[in-house]
């Protein structure tokens, strides 16, 4: 099954449109997109480098991607989560850090991002098309979780 978007206009207010992924948009269609960051116990954050083959290749990044016609943004994080690192976050605390619209030419997009506190043995994780993943002790904003 293809992938389809719901679009929006820069406020969040749904245009009540689908459209194909890779679909031109015009300015004032946005699609939503969801970044999951994860911090253990020990307050590092899991990052995955991307495969060679793919765009951006070998980037470091936090796990994330565009949110499916029907979705809300929590359930395209625990979907991304899944399909990118084989991790179930879905019984995780967590805690939604914010959103930010974000233009790009012929796909501009709102952002949402949530923590997901879990701790998760590295190893045992079923990575998609990823290289590594890392905790890291990268330090994010001051509030605690």
């Amino acid at each position: 099954m293809k992938e389809m978007w719901d679009l929006y206009d820069k406020n969040r207010n749904s245009l009540n449109k689908k459209v194909l992924r890779g679909t031109v948009l015009s300015d004032d269609e946005y699609h939503l997109v969801v970044y999951a960051w994860i911090k253990n116990s020990e307050g590092k954050y899991l990052i995955s480098q991307r495969a060679k083959r793919k765009a951006q290749p070998l980037m470091w990044e936090c796990t994330g991607g565009s949110v499916k016609s029907g979705e809300n943004t929590y359930q395209g994080a625990i979907r991304e989560v899944s399909e990118e690192l084989g991790i179930d976050v879905k019984n995780a605390p967590y805690m939604y850090i914010g959103q930010m619209n974000c233009y790009y030419k012929n796909c501009p997009y709102i952002l949402d991002v949530y923590l997901f506190k879990l701790d998760i043995d590295i190893p045992n994780a079923s990575i998609e098309p990823l290289l590594n993943i890392l905790p890291t002790n990268i330090k994010v904003g001051t509030n605690e979780m």
